[in-house]
């Protein structure tokens, strides 16, 4: 189940938040993800979720918050791993592994520990 509909974004409509505190950063995403998982509620329906405005705001954030997600993805897997694909355009998760938030967790840590995104 690859996320993607944001990936074509206009780079107009992308968010430049490369001169914001890493904390400030850290609480906007935070923040949209939080709207993202009151918004969606139990739903597991991909298109619901990657059309949903927070999902798109946390997207627009681009390559500034691949660090943010990869450190909370550490602590928890969560939904967050999917705005990876659209942000990154990267796959480093097995066919196998769609829909098993466990392992596209743990492919996306691989890929960030190999991109140097994280330690």
């Amino acid at each position: 189940m690859i996320m993607s509909g944001v990936l074509n974004m206009q780079p107009s409509s992308r968010v430049n938040l490369a001169a914001e505190p890493k904390e400030s950063l850290e609480v906007t995403l935070m923040g949209a993800y939080a709207e993202l998982m009151k918004g969606i509620g139990p739903i597991s329906d991909s298109s619901v979720i990657v059309s949903h405005p927070a999902y798109k705001r946390i997207v627009a954030m681009g390559k500034v918050a691949i660090p943010i997600i990869l450190h909370d993805l550490q602590r928890e897997p969560s939904l967050l791993a999917w705005t990876l694909f659209d942000i990154t355009g990267a796959n480093p998760v097995r066919r196998s592994d769609y829909g098993k938030i466990d392992k596209i967790t743990k492919a996306w840590l691989k890929w960030g520990r190999k991109n140097k995104y994280i330690k």
